[in-house]
């Protein structure tokens, strides 16, 4: 004795109007069936005896049969930040999160914002208490946070356990958390800034922002010297757009004039100081900007050009016939000076000036030499050459050794 099962998408009376579903006389009272497309359909099932006679159809059961997740319909934002109607951009503040499913689920959903080469951001999502197919919740878009644009993920079940992921409206949203921020900064005349002892020295500044100011705005720029602001300019240098700007990359140029004193100790007599900007702008959703990504230190003296720093790791490699090799660590915006001198003298000499860091010398003759090198800076008509560095020591030898004797092949 065994079973045959019966399907149908419509109700039916005989095994004719439906199709069997079981390939081979069934043993056991039960199946599982795996329909090719989803929907709702109609089972019936008969009893076939040791003889093959079968009998009719017993009562039909209707059965869903559902394969696929939910799908997540609409994803509806609502910031009570300012959002710019035009671009759909949202400034910082909290973001309300509306998630209409096709089919009510099994459990509470995950669902998280992404930013584009960021961290998700997790929104915990409650079912509304009139609709089990909405959820809503919310997260908050912090200031200064990776704007661009972010993209919604989700995953849920359905009563059946089917995972789904698709979201088919609403899949992005777009973050605008940062301030223009300065991507270049230039002053002319550059660094070093040799500021004249009896007229001090006019500067022209000129910064590129990577987002626009607020219409009718100007960035705030303050120059400062050894942190403190440069007399008449503690609100700011008067900045104007350049007309080379183009839209999101904007140039700003202003001047301003270092005084008399710049490069000054508080006795008068000439030092180093160091120069660099505060700076503030905001956007049109009023995202404050206070960043300079570029170098924001300027070498201000009078006198003397100040040297640069010393080279350091000196190395010192004998090579055959008599030579050396030389190599050292760069320094930024340097030439190098350097010096020799032989085991018994009393001063070193200067053998070489060049810009690369490394070069071969040939000694006069064998025996014992130590090297030093020193940088070299030019500008503003200036010549400045640093301390030498610690001396390394070498040997040299040109002199081949002597061929082998008495040799003998065994």
């Amino acid at each position: 004795m065994g079973y045959n099962v019966y399907r149908s998408t419509s109700p039916f009376a005989t095994a004719q109007e439906a199709q069997k579903v079981n390939s081979q006389l069934l043993e056991e009272a039960k199946f599982t069936d795996l329909p090719s497309v989803d929907g709702d359909y109609f089972y019936a099932v008969t009893t076939v005896n040791e003889a093959a006679t079968e009998s009719s159809l017993s009562n039909l059961v209707e059965a869903e049969a559902d394969s696929e997740g939910p799908h997540a319909l609409q994803v509806s934002y609502q910031s009570n930040g300012l959002v710019d109607a035009a671009s759909g951009r949202h400034a910082p503040g909290t973001v309300e999160v509306s998630v209409q499913f096709d089919e009510a689920l099994r459990n509470k959903p995950y669902f998280a914002m992404v930013p584009e080469g960021g961290v998700p951001i997790a929104v915990d999502l409650s079912v509304d208490y009139s609709d089990d197919t909405l959820y809503s919740g919310s997260f908050v878009i912090e200031p200064g946070m990776l704007s661009g644009t972010t993209y919604a993920v989700m995953s849920a079940h359905d009563d059946v356990g089917n995972r789904g992921t698709i979201i088919e409206q609403g899949t992005t949203l777009l973050i605008d958390a940062k301030g223009p921020e300065v991507t270049a900064l230039t002053l002319n005349p550059g660094e070093p800034l040799k500021v004249d002892e009896q007229n001090g020295l006019p500067v022209e500044v000129v910064l590129r922002l990577n987002d626009e100011v607020k219409p009718g705005e100007t960035p705030t720029l303050v120059p400062l010297l050894d942190n403190i602001e440069v007399a008449g300019y503690e609100s700011g240098i008067n900045l104007v757009r350049d007309a080379q700007s183009t839209e999101g990359n904007s140039l700003w140029v202003g001047s301003f004039a270092l005084p008399v004193s710049a490069g000054q100790d508080e006795a008068g007599n000439p030092a180093v100081e160091n120069l660099r900007f505060s700076y503030q702008a905001l956007d049109d959703l009023d995202n404050i900007g206070s960043k300079i990504r570029v170098p924001n230190n300027f070498q201000v003296y009078q006198g003397d050009l100040p040297p640069l720093d010393i080279p350091q790791n000196l190395k010192a490699i004998a090579q055959p016939g008599g030579e050396v090799a030389l190599e050292w660590d760069a320094v930024e915006e340097a030439r190098y000076v350097l010096y020799r001198k032989a085991e018994g003298d009393t001063e070193f000499a200067e053998i070489l000036r060049l810009s690369e860091t490394g070069t071969s010398d040939t000694l006069p003759s064998d025996g014992n030499y130590f090297y030093a090198v020193a940088s070299e800076r030019r500008s503003n008509d200036q010549i400045a050459v640093s301390g030498m560095s610690e001396p390394v020591a070498v040997s040299a030898d040109s002199v081949a050794p002597r061929r082998p004797r008495n040799w003998h092949w065994n």
